[in-house]
């Protein structure tokens, strides 16, 4: 049977889709037992993104990063920092965590502060995460969904 060119590609595409997604994927040797390996959706916990342009931003990402491994040893959540810059006031930073906008401030151009201000702000992001997830977890209302308690 012939597919069209169209065809042929949504079929290998499914196909890809289907063995990504399974729950487990298994690698052997011979003689060995099998290693598993988690599936795509275990990825991308733990991820710290740098999306920072300026010297300063590259400071603020730094600290925050350092003092993110160390409260988020684990590895249970992603976290983005992005930056904003404007040639007169300094830059805005933005820190997204499990997809929604957790931190928005305007950085002067300091370095110093940049990196007190990201160690403060790491805690406080890691400390309202930890809380959403809890009062997630105790809160059950079957009118709402999950993405709605946030």
């Amino acid at each position: 049977m012939m597919l069209a060119r169209g065809e042929r590609w949504a079929a290998l595409g499914m196909a890809c889709l289907l063995a990504a997604g399974g729950a487990r994927a298994q690698l052997s040797r011979e003689n060995e037992r099998p290693i598993e390996r988690a599936g795509l959706a275990n990825l991308a916990g733990g991820l710290v993104l740098d999306e920072t342009v300026t010297v300063l931003g590259h400071e603020f990402f730094s600290a925050f990063a350092d003092a993110w491994r160390e409260l988020d040893g684990d590895q249970r959540y992603s976290v983005t920092i992005s930056e904003v810059p404007t040639a007169r006031f300094g830059s805005t930073m933005r820190v997204q965590a499990q997809g929604r906008l957790v931190y928005q401030s305007l950085l002067r151009p300091n370095r110093q502060a940049a990196r007190e201000t990201a160690m403060a702000v790491a805690g406080d992001v890691f400390e309202s995460l930890v809380r959403l997830e809890a009062e997630q977890a105790l809160f059950h209302d079957p009118d709402l969904g999950p993405e709605e308690l946030r």
